[in-house]
């Protein structure tokens, strides 16, 4: 930025430390205290799910793929998969392989790539994410090859959300911009950074220069701004559960549909309450950053 620093080599190096460990600090205060928060209330979520009975599972499944296939949203290209520890090391398998396909094909177009790249998950997450789904404590639908992922005899209940999110990011207009929007998510861990990265200063002695002002800002927003990029996610969610919720309402007797609606509605909460975790957790990874390292250096105006 413009100007020295009117200080010491030792002064500067004592607050370059300083920084360093807030940063530290502050990242970690992001990455790992909401843990704390969610943990309790997914392990409510995973026993609401258990609390259907295996048999009950299994007819959500059929149900949601007959459903679905009567439907005017069926999708031949969608593929819904039972996943579970006898299999799922091969459907990983399958899935990494396809995306890369995928990613293969669009050779020529750039947009399309890069919006698949977002998309995509690394090989360690997706094997990590599938075993989750194997033990039916999730369900996934992977939008870059269409493929719904579910353990039928555990977590069938889950089907029609995914199929949800499969009409959502295979249909048109408004249900495909908000199925697109979710990747402002991505964004977040850059937001958090910024705000980390950019020191507090000195009144009077702020940035001019439009980026210098850009990064202030997000960092005196982070929380905020963090928690809005959120809310297409949140949004997305609760139309795939609205879409499964639609195609469940004349299929499934008044018993099931409630208990789809109750778990929808308990699944909902878990993205209300990872988007307020993320703004408040990003705003205190700021703040501890801040008090650990102070604030920055003045810096000589003159040069």
């Amino acid at each position: 930025m413009e100007g020295s620093l009117k200080i010491t080599d030792n002064e500067k190096s004592a607050y370059a430390i300083d920084s360093a460990v807030g940063i530290a600090g502050g990242y970690a205060a992001y990455k790992y205290l909401p843990q704390y928060i969610k943990r309790p209330y997914l392990k409510y979520c995973i026993r609401k799910d258990r609390s259907i009975i295996p048999a009950k599972q299994k007819e959500y499944w059929d149900s949601a793929i007959n459903a679905f296939k009567n439907s005017k949203f069926f999708n031949s290209n969608v593929e819904i998969i039972h996943t579970d520890k006898t299999n799922w090391k091969n459907v990983a398998q399958k899935v990494i392989e396809e995306q890369e396909q995928q990613f293969e094909i669009h050779k020529g177009n750039s947009i399309i790539r890069f919006i698949k790249k977002l998309l995509m998950q690394s090989e360690s997450k997706i094997k990590n994410h599938i075993n989750i789904i194997a033990q039916g404590e999730n369900a996934s639908f992977y939008p870059v090859i269409s493929k719904i992922l579910v353990n039928r005899d555990k977590l069938g209940v889950a089907t029609f959300h995914e199929i949800g999110h499969s009409i959502n990011f295979n249909g048109a207009g408004l249900r495909k911009i908000l199925a697109l929007s979710r990747l402002s998510a991505k964004a977040v861990p850059v937001i958090v950074g910024v705000g980390l990265v950019t020191p507090k200063r000195e009144e009077g002695d702020e940035y001019k220069n439009s980026i210098g002002k850009t990064a202030t800002f997000i960092k005196n927003h982070c929380g905020l701004l963090a928690g809005l990029l959120m809310l297409p996610v949140v949004a997305e969610e609760g139309l795939a559960s609205f879409n499964g919720a639609k195609l469940a309402k004349n299929l499934l007797n008044q018993d099931m549909y409630k208990s789809l609606n109750k778990f929808n509605t308990t699944a909902f909460g878990s993205y209300v309450l990872s988007a307020l975790t993320i703004g408040v957790f990003a705003s205190l990874a700021v703040y501890v950053k801040d008090k650990i390292s102070g604030k920055a250096p003045v810096r000589d105006k003159n040069n």
